[in-house]
């Protein structure tokens, strides 16, 4: 069992590898609620993505925005948010962990809370893996 698995691995010529936090249980909250979104809406968001991974620039903050003292950021596209983090030990990613769609201003403590719980499981997953598991 794969435990790292990618929307876009980083390649020449791309900034950043693009990971989806896989929980215990097998479930991958950011890619399922990406996949759940409406086909234009998830167009959009994966074009923003992309762009990043290309990049590892989004200049506008109506875009991508720090949370949290820059432990998180999100991608922001209209009221679609993907929340996420560069993790420590692999320079050369970020780590996607949840999405919701916004319903008033600000992003709610509750999701990034449970972006927190979703980087404290998938990290310790990571950690006590053995290494075949952690492919790259």
């Amino acid at each position: 069992m794969n435990l790292i698995s990618y929307k876009y691995k980083r390649k020449e010529g791309t900034k950043f590898a693009v990971e989806y936090a896989k929980l215990a249980n097998g479930s991958l909250p950011a890619k399922e609620f990406i996949d759940g979104l409406a086909a234009l809406e998830r167009t959009r968001i994966d074009a923003l993505i992309k762009r990043f991974h290309e990049t590892g620039v989004i200049q506008n903050r109506e875009q991508m925005k720090n949370l949290k003292g820059n432990q998180f950021f999100e991608f922001k596209r209209f009221k679609t948010r993907i929340l996420g983090y560069y993790p420590s030990q692999r320079r050369g990613s970020i780590v996607l962990t949840n999405g919701f769609v916004k319903k008033s201003d600000g992003t709610p403590k509750n999701q990034i809370d449970r972006a927190e719980r979703i980087r404290e499981e998938y990290e310790r997953l990571l950690n006590n893996a053995p290494r075949d598991q952690k492919r790259r």
